[in-house]
């Protein structure tokens, strides 16, 4: 993943998604008509008549869980190899391979405790598909899969292009993922500004990689208008319920 660094112009594609999700995120939050560059799929849309796509990339993801359950295969018993008349380099055969063997467990045993620590391991990855409904899985050799905003109950960023996410699966299943994409944020926004305005993360603007929005407005990238929408979004918003 590409560093950011706030003192550089230098300007990847992860900071033209992050451009593009500061656009279509300023419209949300303003509760205007959404600003945002139509895309299309070749699938059918399956959670609105009405939904359009906003944004399409690459995705990775994880879920909470452990290789291995801590359970591992000793090595043992008598090696029988060589054949050999003397009883001294018999037992001095027996002993080495014992030690052998009980140093090789022994690594076994250290594995296979490392192995039952869980973890986030990655799951799939594929296409990653954003509308105004929701959000599509297409993992590669697998089947398209789709989320809407209402079957999510709860998602955080948890670091730049990386969201947590929560939510009640058609098989009456809770499941918890972490999904890595560029447009990771663009994701978080849309599904806060639907079904949490109030989220921590929205109202101060930690949602986007620290110092990243200044960068870009120094830059020229993003509307200055941002800053304050953005960064101080739960202050604009309380005053708004005031002065009703």
């Amino acid at each position: 993943m590409a560093q950011r660094n706030d003192a550089s112009s230098e300007w990847t594609m992860e900071d033209a998604a992050l451009a593009y999700t500061c656009r279509v995120a300023m419209s949300l939050l303003v509760g205007g008509k959404v600003d945002y560059d139509p895309h299309h799929v070749a699938f059918v849309p399956q959670l609105d008549e009405n939904e359009n796509f906003i944004a399409q990339a690459f995705f990775e993801r994880y879920g909470f869980d452990s290789p291995g359950d801590g359970s591992y295969v000793a090595t043992g018993g008598t090696p029988g190899l060589y054949v050999t008349n003397s009883a001294a380099n018999m037992a001095g055969f027996a002993i080495g391979a014992g030690v052998v063997h009980g140093l090789g467990n022994r690594a076994r045993r250290k594995r296979a405790e490392r192995d039952a620590q869980p973890r986030w391991m990655l799951l799939n990855s594929g296409d990653f598909h954003l509308s105004t409904h929701g959000i599509y899985f297409q993992p590669q050799g697998s089947n398209l899969t789709c989320w809407s905003w209402g079957a999510i109950t709860q998602m955080s960023m948890v670091g730049p292009n990386i969201f947590e996410m929560v939510g009640n699966a058609d098989t009456g299943d809770t499941i918890t993922w972490r999904v890595r994409s560029p447009f990771a944020e663009l994701a978080f926004a849309c599904w806060a500004s639907v079904r949490n305005k109030k989220h921590p993360q929205l109202r101060d603007g930690s949602w986007l990689p620290p110092g990243w929005l200044h960068r870009a407005v120094q830059l020229g990238r993003v509307a200055p208008a941002s800053l304050e929408t953005i960064n101080h979004y739960g202050q604009l918003s309380d005053q708004k319920a005031l002065e009703r």
